[in-house]
């Protein structure tokens, strides 16, 4: 997995790309933390190039949900989700309280 960011104020585009799983969603979680720590509150996650999402990477974004609902004015958004990945977060339920926008 790779994570690039790209800032303005207190919003931030997270452009993922690769295998969001066992293996990468601990550094994906400690970017997150970075990210949170710069008083950011908007999140826009890009999945277009995200091939993989396992239930290690939901839990990730549940955490980032979670703080991010957390602060006054704070949003977390799914962009550009293939429909492979679309479908992970359709049939857990993630749809019901993210906003998932399929390419």
């Amino acid at each position: 997995m790779t994570f690039k960011k790209v800032q303005k104020g207190e919003e931030v585009t997270c452009i993922i790309e690769g295998r969001v799983d066992t293996q990468s969603s601990p550094d994906l979680q400690i970017e997150f933390e970075r990210i949170l720590d710069e008083d950011v509150k908007k999140f826009t996650l890009d999945f277009e190039k995200v091939n993989y999402l396992s239930s290690a990477g939901l839990r990730v974004i549940l955490w980032l949900q979670k703080r991010v609902s957390a602060v006054d004015g704070g949003t977390v958004e799914v962009i550009n989700a293939n429909d492979e990945v679309f479908e992970v977060f359709d049939m857990t339920g993630f749809t019901d309280f993210l906003p998932v926008n399929a390419n």
